[in-house]
């Protein structure tokens, strides 16, 4: 006869391999292991460059509570895991786990100058039209990314957009009054105006300013 004896698991799966950034606590896969001996095994992390952003639930791989992925810090995580028997006999091996990225909205838009002096008529700038408020700066955290920018709120009426190319070739964005527009401080001494930035995806975030 043949005495049996307690065999090492051998084999560790997952049924998916990547996981969509911005989604705390996210599902990411489901644990599948091999053992010889069809033992019930217990799954754990055992390490791993990512290994503080996981967490094992129900044999089921999450990320830990409260912790998302972001594709743009780090589009791959690391983690190691374990599969014990029983009887303490373990197989351990190593994922690596992709980041799927996401269309996120632009950064807020940011204004160099919110004053304008009343009566100016912008003479004297090297295009016509009102005068300028300041220059507008906006970024996007998804790589190549296009933003546009546009003008609502109370008083949008009173503004426009225009954007000219820097000595480099960069475009600049300022923001001015309109070409028939002055500003009188007895008669309205502040502006209520959004800043809009949307991306290709049609993300936008306003920005109120006063």
């Amino acid at each position: 006869s043949i005495t049996d004896v307690n065999e090492a698991p051998t084999e560790i799966t997952l049924d998916n391999l990547s996981v969509v950034e911005n989604n705390a606590g996210a599902h990411v896969a489901n644990f599948n292991g091999s053992d010889p001996d069809d033992d019930t095994l217990t799954y754990s992390i055992i390490g791993g460059a990512d290994s503080a952003m996981f967490e094992v639930v129900s044999n089921m791989l999450h990320l830990a509570s409260g912790v998302s992925a972001d594709y743009e810090a780090d589009n791959q995580l690391e983690v190691q895991l374990q599969a014990k028997d029983p009887d303490g006999l373990s197989f351990s091996k190593s994922f690596t786990i992709a980041v799927t990225d996401v269309n996120e909205a632009p950064n807020a838009v940011t204004l160099s100058n919110f004053t304008v002096t009343e009566n100016d008529t912008g003479s004297g700038w090297w295009w016509n039209g009102g005068a300028t408020v300041g220059t507008l700066e906006v970024s996007d955290v998804d790589a190549g990314d296009s933003v546009t920018l546009s003008l609502s709120g109370a008083d949008v009426d009173f503004f426009e957009i225009e954007t000219r190319s820097d000595g480099s070739g960069s475009p600049v964005h300022y923001l001015k009054l309109k070409a028939d527009i002055t500003a009188d401080f007895e008669t309205q001494p502040s502006y209520n105006l959004t800043l809009n930035a949307t991306d290709l995806g049609g993300m936008s975030t306003p920005t109120d300013v006063v």
